[in-house]
């Protein structure tokens, strides 16, 4: 081997490692944090043309991203844990919320992008969770809609969506 040749696996072995290792802690960051499991959400049903639906809630259809909130933490319908800045939770209650994370008409790929981050930035500045169920609390739909509860959440980041009967 020449000492060109010998020069060069000394420096090109080195720069190859660190590659490597940068490679894979960028792939370690970017990963998403998964909670033990997904979260069990009560999904919209399609709608039956002869169905009496005076006998339903009806409400907007947000184009937001699905959270539940199990009391120290937000996650998503796939298990995720949404990586939120403190300031956004820190007066959330210790029981769970089911809801929609949501800026507004027309801006769900917004959110999608803030949310998705590993590192929480100024972009949650603009985001509401839109509660819409009480899941623990054991009384039928109704009953947990009217609960006054739900108006104890906190204002900067909370929003009780408004359902019509």
């Amino acid at each position: 081997m020449s000492d060109y040749q010998s020069a060069q696996r000394t420096v090109v072995i080195p720069a190859i490692r660190c590659f490597l290792m940068m490679l894979l802690l960028t792939l370690t960051i970017a990963l998403p944090v998964t909670a033990t499991e997904a979260p069990d959400v009560m999904l919209a049903n399609v709608y039956r043309q002869h169905e009496d639906v005076t006998q339903f809630w009806v409400s907007e259809k947000l184009d937001g991203v699905r959270a539940r909130w199990d009391g120290e933490q937000l996650i998503s319908r796939g298990g995720n844990i949404f990586m939120v800045p403190a300031w956004f939770v820190q007066d959330f209650p210790n029981k769970p919320l089911d809801g929609e994370l949501w800026m507004g008409r027309g801006h769900y790929q917004d959110v999608v992008s803030v949310v998705r981050k590993q590192i929480p930035d100024d972009g949650w500045k603009n985001i509401k969770f839109m509660v819409f169920d009480l899941p623990a609390h054991g009384g039928t739909f109704t009953e947990r809609v009217e609960d006054p509860a739900h108006c104890t959440l906190p204002p900067q980041s909370v929003d009780y969506k408004g359902l019509q009967r």
